[in-house]
């Protein structure tokens, strides 16, 4: 199988779920890729330490000549280390 993993990421409160992470991959063969590869925060909220988990975002493509069809995709989630609370200037 293909697994798709999101990586550790932290990044300071904003409202938003974005994550400038690039999931890895294993499991890939011979020459075949995965494009377009991206990862989110699953919440906008403060979790804490660890609590925040990150997923890989749908619209990725297995280049593997079969319409990713080779392959059975896993997409484990990764934690944050910590969400930071916004600084007011």
């Amino acid at each position: 199988g293909l697994t798709l993993s999101a990586v550790t990421d932290t990044k300071t409160y904003d409202g938003g779920v974005s994550s400038v992470g690039t999931p890895t991959t294993s499991g890939l063969v011979g020459g075949d890729t995965v494009s377009s590869l991206s990862q989110a925060f699953a919440s906008k909220n403060v979790l804490g330490t660890n609590g925040s988990t990150l997923n890989v975002n749908g619209g990725y493509v297995v280049n593997d000549g079969n319409s990713g069809n080779n392959y059975t995709v896993t997409t484990p989630t990764a934690s944050s280390r910590s969400l930071g609370t916004p600084t007011c200037a």
